[in-house]
């Protein structure tokens, strides 16, 4: 009951079962008993409750687990709260606690679960969590905590999930090492620094790395690649530097591959398309230059292939038109060069594809078009691609984004690109383009971007462009329009910005 009154009153009224009065707290929301009608558990979980901890519960000496988690309570965690030497499981994520991780924690033997992650707690992690052997699983992330990992961790040979990241943690200490059963090391979003902890390569058992967004430099070691049953890397958002190894290759459980957003130079090694598990490959944002392995063509599995902002370059592998299970493809911003594959046309999962900011050739193939009916956004701009925009256009009825400026296309607008029901954005500026402005366009309910600039469309501006109730960017600047500014621009209630000069138009805009 003294945890009860320690809540607000809109969260007691939660707990109408918890009367003084009665002998069977077994019955009561939220309570479990043991044979001997103990309390052995509390599990008051996503139930909105506000209020603070108190020390009540101390005296469950039955008690083995706690679950308050995905609540709204505030203030410290007594001392006293973990006085209780036979809880097994302690769960307070995701709240608003404060204050430091009482030493006391130390204290609770039995422990096997620990989860503190997502409250507002600061401070160093207290050492004396070392004396916890029979834990398990830790979960001290999305906290204010700081200063460096204690070396006693190490001592804790049970751990198989340590997840600590997102905090302002700046030491990991080699004990790490020790850890042999350890499953999963989560430490992203801290401020680790200086070369890649080497001594983690000895958690032989480890399946999951995520090292992201810290400061670490230096080269990836090779003892990483014979971690072998390690299925996610995630070593992004840090500056490492020198080839990616590649011996990576061996690693045949990895499913993610994450290393963007760092100096990484020289090729893509063709031995990554031996892991035939991977399903994400993201090297972006990367030096790295030479071709783009015809061997990633293998890993069939892949949903996503994110390589933009390198130096690559050739032509796009047929190869990749394999990987029917992709989803996303970014190859932007590189130095690729010739046609779209042929091949890509079997791509008919894929649902965001960019290649822009290249040097890619050729048209359009009406085929790809006919396939990608799952796109969400096509980006293609600043190549030198040409001929017709493909009347199959019309067959992408989920495009959201369709990004084509800055190329060499030519002839007219498709009427059909009035049946993309779905589309937010369509820029279609500097290219060749001739011809009237279809006035199916109009159709497009959702547009809020319309930018057909520089140019050679002529004719009028069809009146069907007021229908555009959420358009709030339109741009015709640029082209051969003649005629009057149709008055029913005006009903474009949420039009912020319109360019029209440089044309041979007449009237008000009302």
């Amino acid at each position: 009951m003294l945890f009860k009154n320690g809540l607000d009153k809109e969260s007691q009224k939660l707990f109408a079962s918890w009367n003084e009065s009665s002998q069977f707290p077994c019955n009561w929301t939220g309570i479990t008993c043991d044979m001997f009608q103990k309390v052995s558990a509390i599990d008051l979980s996503s139930l909105n409750l506000e209020g603070s901890l108190n020390s009540a519960v101390s005296s469950l000496l039955r008690l083995k687990r706690i679950d308050l988690s995905h609540n709204m309570l505030t203030g410290i965690i007594p001392p006293s709260f973990l006085n209780l030497k036979s809880l097994e499981e302690l769960v307070l994520e995701d709240n608003y606690l404060s204050g430091t991780i009482p030493p006391e924690v130390g204290q609770m033997q039995s422990l096997r679960i620990l989860s503190l992650g997502t409250n507002n707690l600061q401070g160093e992690i207290p050492p004396e969590l070392g004396k916890l052997t029979k834990l398990q699983s830790l979960s001290l992330s999305s906290n204010n905590l700081s200063g460096p990992i204690p070396p006693g961790i190490g001592n804790c040979s049970n751990l198989t999930d340590l997840d600590l990241d997102s905090n302002y943690l700046d030491l990991i200490p080699y004990e790490i090492g020790n850890l042999q059963s350890l499953k999963v090391l989560r430490l992203y979003l801290n401020s680790f620094s200086g070369e890649f902890p080497l001594f983690i390569a000895k958690c032989r058992n480890l399946e999951v790395l995520d090292l992201n967004q810290n400061y670490l430099v230096g080269r990836i070691p090779l003892e990483l690649t014979g971690m072998k049953n390690l299925a996610f890397i995630n070593l992004s958002l840090n500056y490492l530097s020198g080839g990616i190894p590649a011996q990576i290759g061996n690693l045949t459980k990895l499913q993610v591959l994450r290393l963007g957003v760092n100096n990484f130079t020289g090729p893509i090694p063709m031995e990554l398309g031996r892991l035939h598990k991977l399903q994400i490959l993201e090297l972006f944002e990367n030096p790295l230059r030479g071709r783009i392995p015809a061997s990633l063509g293998d890993l069939t599995f892949l949903q996503r292939l994110d390589l933009h902002n390198n130096s690559l370059e050739g032509n796009i592998p047929e190869e990749l038109g394999q990987c029917l299970n992709l989803m996303f493809m970014d190859l932007s911003l590189n130095k690729l060069e010739g046609p779209i594959p042929l091949s890509f046309a079997s791509l008919s999962s894929v649902s965001e594809l960019g290649m822009s900011g290249n040097l890619l050739t050729g048209a359009l193939d009406g085929r790809f078009l006919g396939n990608w009916t799952n796109l969400i956004s096509l980006q293609l701009q600043e190549n030198n691609m040409d001929g017709r925009i493909p009347a199959q256009v019309g067959m992408l009825k989920k495009l959201h984004f369709l990004y084509l400026y800055e190329n060499s296309f030519a002839g007219a607008i498709p009427a059909e690109i009035g049946n993309c029901s779905s589309l937010q954005e369509l820029d279609l500026s500097n290219n060749s383009l001739t011809g009237a402005v279809p006035a199916e366009l109009g159709n497009l309910n959702f547009l809020v971007t319309l930018s057909l600039f520089e140019n050679s469309l002529n004719g009028r501006i069809p009146p069907q462009a007021g229908l555009l109730k959420n358009l709030e960017s339109l741009s015709l600047n640029r082209n051969s329009f003649e005629g009057v500014i149709p008055v029913e621009i005006g009903n474009c209630s949420s039009l912020r910005n319109l360019s029209l000069s440089h044309n041979s138009l007449t009237g008000a805009i009302m």
